[in-house]
């Protein structure tokens, strides 16, 4: 590549200057976060700038963006940003986190822009507490509990409903999920009885079907759970519901019809169910052979991946 005199001597200043073709296109995005409903400044609030990404088919897609934390008066600052759009995430125990997928917003930065005015307002985040038992009604320790927050999707348009939080139940069979936006939920209790890959341990005859609050597998008899910013909803206990249990056996070929022994073998939940179910996964045998077990009724996707 070869420059002209008067590239030559613009370049030559830029540099003596300190300057360079980056830098000019360098800006910066600042602001505050308050309380919503004491409209105070919320202090050690973590703060995330992700730069928005587009993709094939319009889609969008955030970097792993930039983090810092608020000051005593709230305020934060990001400083050598290029050109782009953006979107700022808010966290801090105690308030609902301030990204929703469904009404996101974001900054559309120029060149060489100082964006300041940007001002976020957290409301105080729900809590729903309650606990798990077993058909007996004794606690059950170590269940997946999930909040799951219906959204306002049309029929057939988006998931009717995304994860608010989750939880864990203790030794009690108590568990207690923080920081929830503002909204319908639904409460589903999921018993990993094994690991994904303990595939040797003989099926059970009946497992824990993941269940919907007040006790239920089915969805039209879940009870919706409404919160209000800053509320909190208690003694959500129920039981979860034993399920006859079965086994998926097969045998993995390659494209040879030969044994692919130690592929990877995932069955998947094969309806539009919204239930968190977990995955089940195994390895086939030097044979190629593969045995699931502890599944629970319903249709399944199988998925095989050699392992070289």
């Amino acid at each position: 590549m070869t420059f002209g005199p008067f590239a030559t001597v613009l370049l030559s200043l830029m540099l003596v200057q300190g300057l360079s073709p980056i830098a000019m296109d360098i800006g910066s995005i600042s602001g505050e976060v308050v309380d919503a409903a004491a409209q105070t400044p919320v202090a050690g609030a973590r703060v995330t700038l992700v730069k928005i990404v587009e993709v094939a088919g319009g889609a969008t897609l955030g970097d792993d963006g930039r983090r810092t934390v608020t000051d005593a008066n709230g305020r934060f600052a990001f400083q050598q940003l290029s050109t782009g759009r953006y979107r700022v995430d808010i966290e801090k125990s105690g308030f609902a986190p301030s990204f929703d997928p469904f009404e996101s917003k974001t900054l559309e930065l120029g060149s060489a822009e100082s964006i300041t005015t940007v001002r976020v307002a957290l409301e105080r985040g729900g809590v729903i507490a309650g606990g798990i038992r077993d058909g007996g009604g004794d606690p059950l320790p170590e269940v997946t509990v999930f909040a799951m927050r219906l959204t306002r999707s049309e029929p057939r348009m988006g998931p009717e409903m995304i994860q608010g939080g989750v939880g864990q139940t203790n030794d009690l069979g108590e568990f207690r999920i923080a920081n929830l936006p503002k909204g319908d939920y639904l409460v589903i209790a999921t018993q990993q009885e094994r690991t994904p890959f303990d595939v040797s341990a003989p099926s059970p005859a009946k497992v824990a079907a993941p269940t919907y609050y007040p006790g239920t597998t089915e969805r039209h008899s879940a009870q919706v759970i409404t919160i209000r910013a800053g509320e909190t909803v208690g003694d959500v206990w129920f039981s979860v519901v034993p399920s006859a249990a079965f086994s998926v056996s097969g045998v993995v070929v390659d494209e040879r019809g030969a044994p692919s022994a130690g592929a990877m073998v995932t069955l998947m939940p094969g309806s539009q169910s919204h239930m968190p179910f977990p995955f089940l996964m195994g390895v086939a045998d030097r044979n190629g052979a593969f045995t699931l077990s502890g599944v629970l009724p319903g249709s399944y996707f199988v998925i095989a991946n050699s392992s070289f």
